[in-house]
């Protein structure tokens, strides 16, 4: 039984190293493997949260942004709605820019409204004026920034027109639409 009971012992030890060194691997594998990775997690934790405030962040400005441009659309649908008794409005905005660019506006001829469709109608006038290259194009560019929806249609230049002052005739369209409102 004396063998018996040193194998019995040489056996216990060996699952007792066997069990250190399985404790051991275990161990080795948690420090080698899940370490890294939970600090991975921590790190990605933090990454995360650093976008959702990103994102919350861009989320208020776009809702500011939102209500400028929403405004400002509104605004210009109430222009766009009113230019019923505006026909006076018009003609004295575009006055005011031809005076603001050095354009000497020669005759204004209105045309007669017209419908496209239910929704919407256009006003025309036909302009005759006069200035040099420059004074036109940034004329014709601040009407057509204009918020009463004006714009140049068939504008023709004649630069016959006063050959030895350098100013050009202009002939074109000046237009804008409208919607109309059912009553």
């Amino acid at each position: 039984m004396s063998d018996f009971k040193i194998i019995k012992t040489h056996i216990r030890h060996i699952m007792g190293c066997g069990l250190l060194i399985y404790f051991f691997a275990v161990a080795c594998f948690y420090f080698s493997a899940i370490m890294p990775i939970k600090k991975q997690l921590g790190f990605m934790e933090q990454k995360t949260t650093g976008l959702e405030q990103t994102v919350e962040q861009l989320k208020s400005e776009y809702a500011k942004k939102w209500e400028q441009e929403k405004e400002e659309i509104l605004e210009i649908i109430d222009l766009f709605q009113q230019k019923e008794y505006e026909k006076d409005a018009i003609l004295s905005k575009f006055f005011q820019i031809s005076r603001d660019f050095g354009v000497n506006v020669e005759k204004t001829e209105p045309l007669e409204e017209e419908d496209f469709g239910d929704t919407i109608a256009k006003y025309s006038w036909k302009i005759s004026c006069y200035a040099d290259y420059p004074a036109l194009g940034a004329f014709f560019n601040e009407i057509e920034r204009s918020p009463l929806f004006l714009c140049i249609e068939s504008p023709t230049i004649l630069s016959e027109a006063e050959r030895l002052t350098k100013k050009h005739k202009a002939d074109f369209l000046l237009s804008t639409y409208k919607l109309k409102i059912k009553k």
